[in-house]
């Protein structure tokens, strides 16, 4: 007996049609997942962006703190979109953390890439003496290290300029 046949008692007994069912569902399951439509189900590819400091701007300086600019761009290497992602991030300069900050941006296509000015305000209080004038004087490297996060998936980055 073929599959799909009746059987010589003229009564089907539900098994071939259960398995007809069950292996039309794979075959349903297999297309979806190939044509792309069930990428809802899976975490954006956050470990696919790469986070790059491009740009700062040397600081204005103010009697308590400074405020420095970052350019910092995000690269999308995936092959789909990650949807707004944002960065929480510790700012370095030489071995010194001198600030944390986050940011947000807009979604990220395919093989795509964003970029956005970063304020980092920085305490005079916090930092040693010297460094300021190294921050000035663009005399120091300046290192970010943190997380990107979008829709529950994350991944660790660190960019230096």
């Amino acid at each position: 007996m073929k599959i799909g046949d009746v059987p010589e008692s003229g009564v089907d007994d539900g098994f071939s049609a259960a398995r007809r069912k069950v292996i039309a569902g794979i075959i349903s399951i297999s297309a979806f997942s190939q044509s792309g439509c069930l990428n809802f189900l899976r975490p954006p590819p956050v470990d696919k962006v790469d986070v790059n400091i491009i740009d700062v701007r040397p600081p204005s300086t103010g009697i308590g703190t400074a405020s420095m600019i970052l350019i910092i761009e995000l690269l999308n290497t995936g092959s789909r979109s990650v949807p707004d992602p944002s960065l929480d991030f510790q700012v370095y300069i030489g071995d010194q953390s001198i600030a944390t900050s986050s940011t947000s941006f807009p979604t990220i296509p395919a093989n795509g890439e964003s970029t956005e000015r970063v304020e980092i305000i920085i305490k005079y209080s916090e930092l040693a003496s010297g460094m300021i004038q190294s921050m000035e004087n663009d005399q120091s490297q300046i290192v970010i290290e943190g997380s990107i996060k979008s829709e529950g998936s994350a991944a660790e980055f660190s960019s230096s300029f």
